[in-house]
């Protein structure tokens, strides 16, 4: 026994690992008539002995062991069965996210940090497929008493945490310390976010930079689930710290892209799917639940107003994240006036923006603005903001691109303002309402189009923009021909033009196909002549 010691202190956690994945493939149940006490004791079994080298308090076990042991444990809850096991008795669940929590704090390692997340995913996939079936199991208890529909699914709901009080208790609720990791992962790597700073320690190494990221959006994935696990009640007691969290990571990461244009995409885009996500969540229809969707929108908005030079927030990040709670969250959250106008004017400064970057991704943005199909959210968009992109397309850089982003920022506002031109429905629209919609875009491409030697001489931005308001043109005449014909009737100017951009093409493409005509090929004369002929010869 003691000579055996050695070899097992070194290589138990591999064999701990085998065992797991031997399970995960196999399955846990022997054909015997005990099957059921024999998996739940290989599951037990396993997982007590990664528990207990886990929360060692002394940090005695390598990183390495732990890394493997989170790997098992991760392996482990990989199946349906085991994860039933887990939520036999929640405590157990609980008690695992205490550990992970531990982990967390006592361990400066990015891969243990990414592997605790992926272990609380497991978790979390344990919690929701167990309340899918406790409310399986209910809906199907209370369908023969032919009840009404919208109460029973009321009462189902009820069986999520939180009940049909809304409380969440720490040390009880498992949805309560699944948060707990995620905050304490998200303090870590931001501190700003920790509500009592210097509560909880920060890395003695940060880890580099894309873990962060990756740490980040994983943590953010999962809050983003905490509310499915709820009653409504339990979820509009969590929401508030969720919203808080998300728009704090938005926060943090407008401020780095913008002081030293750091890459915050995965977390970015990360937080900006957990609003969304909870934006359209199905309990969204909830007074308490878009008054705190307003707040968090309120909050994002005061940190654009407020940014200062030495805190200034990064445009884009900011516009993208106003832009998902007008595209998603109920009309009622944002056609509020003391929201809706600051929203507007954000994106009025935007498009005046320095930066040719942000006002090309402002023109695309609201373009998906514009075409909301909830016409009280899209009208005040509409009327604020399209005068102005029709503004810029009347100037003169508009039409004389001198870079990629020039003439993409042109091309962007033509296709935003030609996305205006079906909004009105097709019942309703007559003729001369055809001409006051296309009116304003018709002669801003027919603007674009160059003739005679100023197409020659004209630079490759400017040649591209000739062809691609063509091309705008030729699409709209087909589609609104009698619209398009009467307005092109009122000018001789623009028919004259029109008309010559199209000859100019059509003779660009018989020129073309002339070339590419297949025409007899004269066999080549050999550059080196051979003294002997081999043409006579056989084989």
């Amino acid at each position: 026994m003691d000579s055996c010691r050695p070899h097992y202190a070194a290589t138990w956690p591999p064999v701990l690992h085998a065992a797991a994945l031997w399970l995960n493939t196999t399955g846990f149940n022997d054909n015997d008539d005990n099957a059921s006490n024999t998996a739940s004791d290989k599951f037990h079994l396993l997982f007590g002995i990664c528990m207990e080298a886990l929360c060692s308090p002394r940090m005695s076990e390598p990183l390495e062991s732990v890394i493997i042991c989170l790997r098992a444990l991760y392996t482990l809850l990989d199946t349906p069965e085991p994860r039933a096991m887990l939520l036999v008795d929640k405590s157990l669940a609980i008690e695992l996210c205490n550990v992970l929590h531990r982990l967390l704090l006592t361990r400066d390692s990015p891969e243990a940090h990414l592997l605790v997340m992926e272990v609380l995913k497991q978790v979390m996939k344990a919690a929701q497929e167990s309340l899918d079936s406790l409310k399986k199991k209910k809906l199907k208890e209370m369908a023969p008493a032919n009840q009404q529909e919208a109460l029973v699914r009321e009462e189902a709901d009820l069986l999520g945490e939180g009940g049909a009080t809304g409380d969440l208790v720490g040390g009880a609720s498992l949805t309560f310390a699944l948060l707990e990791v995620c905050l304490c992962l998200l303090v870590r790597q931001l501190p700003a976010l920790n509500p009592a700073p210097g509560a909880a320690p920060a890395a003695a190494h940060r880890p580099r930079h894309d873990a962060s990221q990756q740490l980040i959006a994983a943590a953010l994935t999962t809050m983003q689930m905490l509310p499915k696990l709820c009653s409504p009640l339990g979820a509009i007691s969590i929401l508030p710290t969720v919203l808080y969290l998300t728009t704090g990571v938005l926060k943090e990461c407008a401020l780095k892209a913008a002081a030293v244009a750091a890459d915050t995409q995965l977390a970015t885009q990360a937080a900006l799917h957990c609003l969304k996500v909870l934006a359209t969540d199905r309990h969204a229809h909830h007074a308490q639940w878009r008054l705190l969707l307003q707040s968090a929108l309120a909050k994002l908005i005061d940190l654009v107003k407020t940014g200062s030079d030495d805190k200034k927030m990064d445009e884009v990040t900011m516009m993208l994240a106003i832009t998902v709670f007008v595209l998603h969250t109920p009309a009622e959250v944002v056609s509020a006036p003391n929201l809706q106008y600051p929203c507007i004017n954000h994106f009025r400064q935007s498009l005046q923006s320095e930066n040719i970057q942000v006002r090309v991704k402002c023109v695309q943005t609201l373009r998906s603005i514009f075409s909301h199909s909830e016409k009280t959210v899209s009208t005040g968009y509409i009327h604020a903001l399209a005068p102005r992109i029709v503004e810029y397309l009347h100037s003169e850089a508009a039409r004389n691109p001198t870079s990629d982003a020039e003439l993409l920022l042109t091309l962007e506002s033509i296709y935003t303002i030609e996305s205006l031109v079906p909004l009105a429905e097709p019942k309703h629209r007559d003729v001369m309402q055809g001409i006051q919609m296309l009116s304003m875009l018709v002669p801003i491409v027919i603007d674009c189009l160059l003739e005679g030697p100023a197409l020659k001489e004209a630079n490759r931005f400017c040649r591209s923009l000739h062809e691609q308001a063509l091309q705008v043109l030729m699409k709209i005449g087909p589609q609104y021909p009698q619209e398009f014909k009467a307005l092109i009737s009122q000018s001789s100017e623009m028919r004259t033009r029109l008309e010559a951009a199209i000859r100019n093409s059509q003779q660009q493409q018989r020129a073309k196909a002339e070339l590419t005509t297949t025409k007899p090929v004269a066999s080549a004369v050999p550059t080196i002549k051979l003294k002997t002929d081999f043409r006579n010869f056989t084989t």
